[in-house]
C-alpha cells in the first residue's frame, strides 16, 4: 500500500521514510527490490536514499537484498556506486625490507590486485558470466559496468575498508599490508630450510590428491558443456563430470553444478527430495525449485521458478526447473513448453526427452511415447527409461473374458533397482497380465502399487477404477475415474474410454448414478427430462410407507440425494458417430445407465442418434427390448427381439423375453445357442435363472462358474453368484451356502440399480427376512414401476404374507397372468420349501402337476415334499400318479422320477428291501443313469455291503464324474475298509466339487484328521494321487 500510494504522491517524506524502515528492518529476503527502487528513483534526492538504503543493509548483513536493489537502480537507469567515491591520499614511501624475496614495486597500480577468492579459472564462459539481464536491455543511461557494482557491495565490509587511489575506478582493490618501518632481515637457519622442504612437500601432495580427484575437464566452462550433453538419469555421470565426491568441495561454483545434475537425477528416479541449495545463481534456484517440487512444497517451487525465469531466461537450469515444477503439479502443457523449449537449446541434455516420455505416457498416447522413447534410446542408450515396455491397456482388455493362456508375470517387488516411474508402468504390466488371467487380488494389488509409484499415470488409474468398482469399493473407484477425467491432455481414445468403462463398472456394481457422472452428455437429444428427474430423485427416498413396513428392520435406502452433475463435456456426438467406433459405445453405455436407473424415456432418446450407424442396429435393438422390458412392455420387448434375425444378439434378446415371461426352457434353448458366439452378462444372467427356476441348481452354479467373467462386469457377476447360491436350496444335490459377505457388500454400496435393488430383495427373500425384502422391492419399484423383477419379488411377499390379492396383482405385472400357472406353482413350492413349510409346498407342487403331467421338476419338489412331512402319503399319492403313467411311452422319464421317490420314501437309503425293488423296477425301464446308480449304491451301502456299494459308487462316475455326491460315497467307503489313502483322495475330490456342499464340513474334519494320522497329503501342488475307483478316462 505505501508503494502505491508513493508512486502517486511520490512527495510523501513520512511515508517514504516508513516504507524505508519497514524494508530495511522487518524484510528478509529480496523481491520488492524493482518497486523500491521506482519509488526511489522518483525523488529529487534518489543517490543519497540509495547510500543510505545500502549502508543500513550491509549493517545488518543483507547482502543479498543489497545487490538486489542495485540491479534494480541500474534497471531504473540510476547508476548506483557503492561506497561513494573517495580521494584517499597515496600511503607515504617506506623503506624496502631486505628480505629473500623482492616485494612488489610500490608503484603498481591498483587494478592489478584482486582479493583472494577471486581466482578464477581463465576460461570462463557464458554460464559463468550469466547474469540477469544484459547490458544491451538497460536504458542508454544505465550503460555502466554493473557487475563491477555489484562486486563492490559484495566485496565491502565495515571492518575492512578500501584503499583507492584512482577514484573512477570501478573496482575495489584489496588493502596491501604495510611493511614494518626497520624490517630486519632474518638468519638463514637450516630449520627454516627444513620448513620450507615440508612445506612443500605438502603442497606438492595436496596438488597430486587434487589432480586425481579433479573431473576430466578443469574449468566451469567445460563444466557447464558437459552438463548439457549428459544424462544426469546415470549413477555414473555426476563422477564422469566432477570427479569424485570430495573433488572441488570447496568450489562453490562446482558443488552448486553438482548439486543440480543430483537434483535432477532425483526427479528421474522419483526419490522424495533432494538437498535445498542456498546459491542465487542459475544452478542455485534450479536446484532449490527442483527439490521443493520433490518434497511437494509447490509455493516456494514456484517462488523460486518465478525468480529463476526473471533473473536467468533461457538458461538451462530454467528450462528444466520451470518444467519439473510444472509437470509435478500436474500442469502437462506447461511443463511440454518448457521441456520443448530446453531440448531445442540443448539437445543433449537427455532428462528434456525423459520428462516428456512421462507425460506422454501419463496422457496415454502410446505412438508419441514410442517416438520420446527411440530418440532416448540414441542419445543415452544406458538411460533406464528405455527399459519400458510401451504397451497400455485398451478397452478390449475389460471387455472379455478372462484366459488362463494369459501371459505369467510375478507380482511384488522387482529385482532390479529402478526409477518410480518405470516401476509405475512395469506394476501395470503385471495388473494387465493378471487381469486377463482372472487373478483379481494379484492385478489390484499391482495397480495400487503403480499408482502408489506415479499417482498420475493415466492408464493406472484406469485399470485401478475398474478393478476397485469390481470389489465395490465404489468410493476409490469414484475417485480414480475422477481423477482420470481431470488429466490433463488425456488422449481421444482414453476419453472415450473413461465414458464407456466407468458407466459401466459402476452399473454393473450398482450404482448407475455415478456412472451417469462419466457417460458421454449430450446437447438436445437424449437428455434428462427435469419432470422425470425429479420423480428419480423422489425415488432414491423410502417412502412413508414403506419405513412403516420396514420398521424394525434395517434400513436400505441409500443416502444418495440425486442424480450427481455430470464431469464430462457437452459433445456434438452426431458429428464423430461416422468416424470414431467409440462414439456409439459410449452412447450405449449412456442408455444402460439411464435404463438401470429407471430414466427408460431419456435411454430410448440417447439410442435415436445411432439410426444413422449400421455397425450399432443390432447393439442398439438389443438395448431397446432391455428398455421395453424395464417398462413392461412385453408386446414390444416380443416385437423388437423378433426384428434381430439371424444373430447371437438377437436369439440372447430372445432369451431374456423367455425368461422375463416364466418360458424358461426356451430361455435355456435361446441363451445356449447365443453364448456360443458372444459373451454377454445379460444373456448369462437369462440362462443361469432360468436354471433356477427349473429347480437345476447345481447346473446353474456350474454354468455360472464356467462363464468367463469380464472385469467390467464382475459386480453383475457377483450378484449373479449371490443368487444362484441363495436360490438352489430346493435341490437334491449339494446346496450352497448363501454369500452373506456379498449381499452385505451390495447394502454397503447404498445401490440405486433397478437390477440389483431386484437381486438384493430376492437374497432377502430367500434368507427369510421379508420385511428387508419388502423394502428392497419397493424400492426398485419407485424407480422402475412396471420393471416386471421387482414385481414379481414383490408378488412372493405378498404371497408368503398371506395377501393373495396384491401377490395376484403383483404377478400379473411380471407377466405371470396365471396365479395356477405350473412355473409359477412350482416357483411357490419351492419357496415353501426351503422356508420349511413342506405341507404347503406339496400342495403347489400337486397342483403344478395337476396343471403339467410332464413336469419332472413338480415331481421332484413333490417327492421332497413328502420326504419332509409324510412319507407314508408320499407312497399312497406317488403310486396313483404311477398308474397314471404307465402304458404310455411318452410319460417314460416322468414314470422313472416316480419310482426313484417311491424307491426312496419306501427306505432304500436305509437299506430296506421295499425301496430296492422300485430302483429294479425303474433300471428295467431305462436303464442304470447315474440318479439311479446313486440311489442302488446308498441302499448296499446302508445294509453294510461295502463292497457292492463302491463299485457302484464308481461307476456313477464313469458315467457322470462330476458328482459330487459319488466322491463322498467312495470316501466313506474307503474309510469303512481302512484305506486312508483313498479316503483322502475322494475328500479332496469332493470339496473340489462341493466346498459348501451339505457334507462339506463333515469332509474338512476327517481330511484334517487323516492328515493328522499321517494319511495322503498330495503332491506339492495340493493335488492328490488318483484313485483307483476313478474313471479310466480323465476328468
Amino acid at each position: 500500500m505505501l508503494i502505491e500510494g508513493l508512486k502517486r504522491h511520490p512527495g510523501e517524506q513520512t511515508a517514504l521514510a516508513l516504507l524505508c524502515e519497514i524494508y530495511i528492518d522487518d524484510i528478509d529476503s529480496s523481491g520488492l527490490e524493482y518497486e523500491l527502487s521506482r519509488v526511489l528513483v522518483a525523488q529529487p534526492d534518489a543517490e543519497a536514499y540509495f547510500a543510505q538504503v545500502l549502508d543500513a543493509l550491509r549493517e545488518r548483513q543483507k547482502m543479498t537484498m543489497g545487490r538486489e536493489l542495485i540491479r534494480a537502480a541500474g534497471a531504473e537507469g540510476l547508476k548506483v556506486t557503492w561506497p561513494p567515491p573517495r580521494v584517499v591520499l597515496p600511503p607515504e614511501p617506506e623503506p624496502e625490507p631486505e628480505a629473500l624475496a623482492e616485494p612488489e614495486p610500490p608503484g603498481a597500480p591498483a587494478s592489478t590486485l584482486e582479493p583472494a577468492d577471486a581466482g578464477a579459472a581463465p576460461d570462463v564462459t557464458e554460464h559463468e558470466k550469466l547474469t540477469p539481464l544484459d547490458d544491451d536491455e538497460l536504458p542508454a543511461s544505465a550503460t555502466h559496468p554493473r557487475e563491477e557494482s555489484f562486486a563492490d557491495f559484495a566485496r565491502l565490509s565495515p571492518e575492512a575498508p578500501a584503499r583507492e587511489t584512482d577514484p573512477s575506478a570501478a573496482t575495489i582493490t584489496a588493502n596491501r599490508p604495510r611493511t614494518p618501518d626497520k624490517a630486519k632481515p632474518q638468519p638463514r637457519r637450516r630449520k627454516n630450510v627444513f620448513v620450507l622442504i615440508v612445506l612443500l612437500l605438502c603442497v606438492g601432495g595436496g596438488a597430486l590428491l587434487w589432480w586425481k580427484a579433479a573431473p576430466p575437464s578443469l574449468g566451469v566452462g567445460a563444466l557447464d558443456s558437459a552438463i548439457e550433453m549428459s544424462d544426469p538419469a546415470l549413477k555414473a555421470s555426476s563422477t564422469a563430470i566432477f570427479g569424485e565426491a570430495g573433488a572441488n568441495s570447496k568450489d562453490e561454483r562446482v558443488s552448486e553444478r553438482r548439486a543440480f545434475v543430483a537434483a535432477v537425477y532425483a526427479a528421474d528416479w522419483g526419490e522424495a527430495s533432494a538437498a535445498v541449495s542456498t546459491r542465487e545463481t542459475a544452478w542455485g534456484l534450479a536446484t532449490s525449485a527442483t527439490s521443493w517440487a520433490l518434497r511437494g512444497e509447490f509455493e516456494k517451487a514456484l517462488s523460486e521458478s518465478a525468480r529463476l525465469e526473471r533473473q536467468y531466461p533461457g538458461a538451462l537450469p530454467t528450462h528444466w526447473a520451470r518444467g519439473f515444477v510444472a509437470e509435478s503439479r500436474g500442469q502437462f502443457a506447461e511443463a511440454l513448453s518448457h521441456y520443448l523449449a530446453g531440448q531445442a537449446q540443448y539437445p543433449k541434455f537427455a532428462p528434456f526427452l525423459s520428462a516428456q516420455l512421462r507425460i506422454a505416457l501419463r496422457q496415454a498416447r502410446p505412438a508419441q511415447a514410442q517416438k520420446l522413447q527411440d530418440a532416448l534410446g540414441a542419445l543415452s542408450p544406458d538411460n533406464p527409461y528405455n527399459h519400458l515396455e510401451i504397451k497400455l491397456p485398451t478397452l478390449s482388455d475389460f471387455e472379455g473374458g478372462t484366459s488362463e493362456d494369459a501371459e505369467e508375470t510375478k507380482s511384488g517387488v522387482l529385482p532390479v533397482a529402478r526409477p518410480q516411474f518405470v516401476l509405475a508402468m512395469q506394476h501395470l504390466e503385471q495388473a494387465l497380465n493378471a487381469t486377463r488371467k482372472g487373478d483379481w487380488p494379484g492385478a489390484r494389488e499391482a495397480a495400487e502399487a503403480s499408482l502408489k509409484a506415479d499417482a498420475e499415470l493415466g492408464p493406472a488409474l484406469l485399470v485401478a477404477a475398474i478393478l476397485r468398482a469390481g470389489d465395490l469399493d465404489i468410493s476409490r473407484a469414484d475417485a480414480a475415474w475422477a481423477r482420470l477425467a481431470k488429466t490433463p491432455g488425456l488422449s481421444e481414445d482414453y476419453r472415450w474410454f473413461l465414458q464407456i468403462a466407468a458407466p459401466r463398472s459402476f452399473s454393473a456394481a450398482g450404482r448407475p448414478d455415478l456412472g451417469y457422472k462419466y457417460a458421454v452428455q449430450l446437447k438436445a437429444l437424449g437428455k434428462v427430462d427435469p419432470r422425470e428427474l425429479t420423480e428419480f430423485n423422489k425415488a432414491l427416498a423410502p417412502s412413508k410407507v414403506g419405513k412403516k413396513k420396514a420398521e424394525g428392520a434395517r434400513s436400505v435406502a441409500p443416502k444418495v440425494t440425486g442424480l450427481p452433475e455430470s464431469v464430462m463435456p457437452l459433445l456434438s456426438v452426431e458429428n464423430q458417430l461416422q468416424d470414431q467406433p467409440l462414439a456409439a459405445e459410449a452412447i450405449l453405455a449412456r442408455a444402460e445407465v439411464l435404463t438401470q436407473l429407471g430414466l427408460t424415456r431419456a435411454a430410448a432418446e440417447s439410442l435415436e442418434l445411432l439410426d444413422g450407424v449400421p455397425d450399432a442396429q443390432e447393439k442398439r435393438a438389443q438395448m431397446r427390448v432391455s428398455i421395453a422390458i424395464r417398462d413392461g412392455e412385453l408386446r414390444q420387448a416380443r416385437a423388437l427381439a423378433a426384428s434381430i434375425k439371424y444373430s447371437p444378439l438377437g436369439d440372447g434378446a430372445r432369451a431374456q423375453v423367455a425368461y422375463y415371461s416364466g418360458n424358461y426352457e426356451d430361455a435355456i434353448v435361446l441363451a445356449g445357442r447365443a453364448l456360443e458366439h458372444t459373451q454377454s452378462v445379460d444373456i448369462s444372467r437369462a440362462l443361469v435363472l432360468s436354471h433356477l427356476s427349473l429347480g437345476h441348481g447345481r447346473l446353474a452354479g456350474s454354468l455360472l462358474t464356467a462363464t468367463p467373467v469380464a472385469p467390467l462386469q464382475r459386480g453383475a457377476f457377483r450378484a449373479l453368484t449371490m443368487r444362484v447360491e441363495r436360490g438352489g436350496l430346493a435341490n437334491n444335490v449339494e446346496t450352497h451356502r448363501a454369500d452373506d459377505a456379498i449381499f452385505e457388500g451390495f447394502l454397503a454400496v447404498e445401490p440405486t440399480s433397478v437390477e440389483r435393488l431386484v437381486d438384493l430383495a430376492n437374497h432377502a427373500f430367500w434368507r427369510k427376512d421379508f420385511k428387508q425384502a419388502r423394502g428392497l422391492a419397493e424400492q426398485a419399484l419407485r424407480l422402475a414401476d412396471s420393471d416386471p423383477a421387482a414385481h414379481w419379488v414383490m408378488g412372493l411377499v405378498e404371497h408368503i404374507s398371506s395377501q393373495e390379492s396384491a401377490a395376484d396383482r403383483h404377478f400379473r405385472a411380471a407377466w405371470r397372468r396365471d396365479p395356477s400357472d405350473p412355473l409359477l406353482l412350482i416357483e411357490m413350492g419351492r419357496i415353501y420349501l426351503g422356508m420349511g413349510k413342506a405341507k404347503s409346498a406339496q400342495g403347489a407342487f400337486y397342483r403344478a402337476l395337476l396343471r403339467d403331467r410332464r413336469s419332472t421338476v413338480a415331481l421332484n419338489g413333490l417327492g421332497s415334499a413328502y420326504l419332509e412331512f409324510s412319507r407314508r402319503t408320499g407312497v399312497r399319492d406317488l403310486s396313483r400318479i404311477l398308474e397314471g403313467y404307465q402304458g404310455e411311452s411318452q410319460y417314460l422319464a416322468q414314470s422313472v422320477e416316480t419310482l426313484r421317490w417311491l424307491a426312496i420314501l419306501s427306505g432304500a437309503r436305509d437299506g430296506k428291501e421295499a425301496g430296492h425293488e422300485y430302483l429294479q423296477q425303474a433300471v428295467a425301464l431305462i436303464g442304470e443313469s447315474a440318479d439311479l446308480l446313486i440311489e442302488l449304491a446308498q441302499f448296499h451301502a446302508a445294509r453294510g455291503e461295502t463292497e457292492e456299494a463302491r463299485k457302484l459308487f464308481a461307476r456313477v462316475l464313469e458315467k457322470d464324474s462330476t458328482r459330487a455326491d459319488a466322491r463322498i460315497g467312495l470316501a466313506r467307503m474307503a474309510l469303512k475298509a481302512g484305506d486312508k489313502t483313498k479316503a483322502a483322495a475322494q475328500l479332496r475330490r469332493y470339496l473340489r466339487f462341493a466346498p459348501a456342499g451339505e457334507d462339506a464340513e463333515w469332509a474338512r474334519e476327517t481330511l484334517e484328521r487323516l492328515q493328522g494320522e499321517g494319511g495322503e497329503k498330495g503332491d506339492e501342488h495340493g493335488t492328490p494321487s488318483p484313485a483307483t475307483d476313478d474313471p479310466p478316462a480323465p476328468e
